[in-house]
């Protein structure tokens, strides 16, 4: 799980990246099906980790928390964002949020080691 953590995590940075370089929409679209295959990865993988630390009778609360969480987060992200937005603009945003994406995988390499 942690390998799928790391790769999706990754995936979906360097496909943000990649996004918000593109020159054209053949870079874009590679971005977007990298970005895309990433999110792909970590949708089961959030309920499955949740479900792997929860106790026997605990883990349908964790996995609604977890589904709840997963569900509010882009509202909330979107609402923290939009003020930033005439400041570092779309390639900003893009980029923030690629490095976000990047800065998640830390936690999984480091507690490997």
């Amino acid at each position: 799980q942690t390998a799928l953590f790391s790769s999706a995590f990754a995936m979906m940075a360097v496909g943000l990246a990649l996004l918000a370089y593109a020159p054209g929409p053949a870079l874009a679209i590679a971005g977007l099906l990298l970005m895309g295959a990433g999110m792909g990865w970590l949708a089961p993988g959030m309920p499955a980790l949740a479900v792997e630390y929860a106790a026997e009778g605990q883990r349908g609360k964790l996995v609604g928390a977890v589904q709840g969480v997963a569900s509010v987060a882009p509202i909330l992200g979107l609402s923290f964002a939009e003020p930033l937005l005439p400041t570092i603009g779309t390639l900003g945003a893009m980029l923030a949020c690629g490095a976000l994406s990047a800065l998640l995988v830390l936690p999984f390499v480091l507690r490997r080691r």
